[in-house]
């Protein structure tokens, strides 16, 4: 068996800015890691299979989770592979991958939404305090945000897509229309820096905190909506507007945050960690 590693010395890991865009005028958080591992300590690394490793120096990676989730459920494996992949895999014409926020999220709410919008959004996404690696807080300072939820008068229609299964993303226009997010990401594909943007005119507040509520969740993975049938997920076009989380929503945040990833993860990649985990 042959492993091809590059030596690395001291580095300093950092956010890199994406081209410019409406993102840009919230400041990302930026977070400088040393570190001193090098290339011969195979401690840092996952065998997946018989030529691939897996780095893992930065976090301990571990896969019980999935195989306690996964293992129990393959239903919610499948729901999992639609909801971040769409059932790509790295041969697909169009390739999804995880995608993460590594820094904690300071939302600022824009003052022209309803003061009871603001408030119940706050409360909502309060009751996340035991998702490993996610972290959700509010600011009333513009400045001190790395998320911003803003009211627009632009007319927003729902994202187009052409690719291999554009049919499936039709599915989730009653989701997107009338608001959108923007991210921006590093290189490897975490988030750093959201603008969330909602029309609310002619809207009622309920209409609006559901969508806020769908749309913000919709962010902290990239997740695709509207394949979920159970309406107290925040994923179905049909959303209650549950004043609680949904079991399901949770399931999908602590496996999506059970690991921050070193490295960019494929559908393909993800099935070979499961896989593995299964074997422990």
């Amino acid at each position: 068996m042959k492993y091809n590693l590059f030596i690395i010395s001291t580095f300093i890991t950092f956010a890199m800015f994406g081209q410019k865009t409406d993102c840009d005028s919230i400041k990302p958080r930026l977070s400088f890691v040393p570190d001193t591992w090098t290339a011969t300590d195979l401690s840092h690394y996952i065998i997946i299979d018989k030529d691939t490793l897996y780095a893992s120096y930065k976090t301990d990676f571990d896969t019980s989770l999935l195989k306690s989730y996964l293992e129990d459920d393959e239903g919610f494996l499948n729901h999992y592979r639609m909801i971040v992949f769409l059932f790509t895999d790295k041969n697909s014409k169009v390739i999804y991958e995880v995608k993460q926020w590594a820094a904690p999220i300071i939302v600022y709410l824009d003052k022209n939404l309803p003061k009871t919008v603001r408030s119940q959004f706050e409360e909502f996404y309060s009751q996340i305090q035991d998702v490993k690696n996610l972290k959700i807080g509010f600011t009333s300072k513009l400045k001190d945000a790395n998320y911003q939820i803003k009211v627009t008068t632009t007319p927003i229609k729902a994202n187009k897509n052409d690719s291999e299964i554009s049919n499936k993303i039709n599915n989730i226009n009653s989701i997107l229309t009338g608001g959108t997010y923007s991210l921006l990401t590093d290189d490897n594909n975490k988030f750093y820096s959201g603008i969330l943007s909602i029309n609310i005119n002619g809207r009622n507040d309920i209409d609006v905190i559901k969508q806020l509520k769908q749309l913000f969740f919709m962010s902290l993975g990239s997740f695709y909506g509207g394949f979920v049938s159970d309406n107290n997920s925040l994923l179905s076009k049909h959303y209650d507007n549950s004043s609680n989380f949904s079991d399901f929503d949770l399931k999908i945040l602590k496996m999506h945050y059970h690991n921050i990833y070193e490295q960019k993860i494929n559908g393909t990649t993800f099935l070979k960690l499961y896989n593995l985990s299964k074997q422990k």
